[in-house]
């Protein structure tokens, strides 16, 4: 008896809900769950030109696990317009908009 390899067509694929609960989960492996999901790669018919992924819903989003300190130990470089005249900045100083150190005073 001979294998074949099945390959969907576009529009033959059924696709379904999954419910995803992100309490306690690492950031990154949530994002790994999810993306292979959206693709399809967890499905035994997936097909890389074909949209075969399934839908996702997150659950406690706001919950989610944080690890590591890579805001604290990450560097932004700044740099001067001189030669060599790259400055490191650890990223916690910098702020979201790099003005931390302004005040907001209406």
């Amino acid at each position: 008896m001979r294998r074949q390899t099945i390959l969907l067509k576009p529009g033959s694929g059924s696709q379904q809900w999954k419910i995803v609960d992100a309490t306690d989960v690492p950031l990154g492996r949530l994002a790994v769950e999810i993306a292979t999901v959206l693709m399809g790669k967890h499905r035994p018919d997936f097909t890389p030109h074909v949209d075969c992924g399934d839908w996702v819903i997150v659950t406690n989003a706001g919950k989610v696990a944080l690890t590591g300190r890579k805001a604290e130990q990450k560097l932004k470089l700044r740099y001067t317009g001189y030669p060599a005249g790259s400055r490191p900045r650890p990223t916690a100083t910098c702020g979201s908009t790099g003005r931390s150190g302004w005040s907001r005073t209406p």
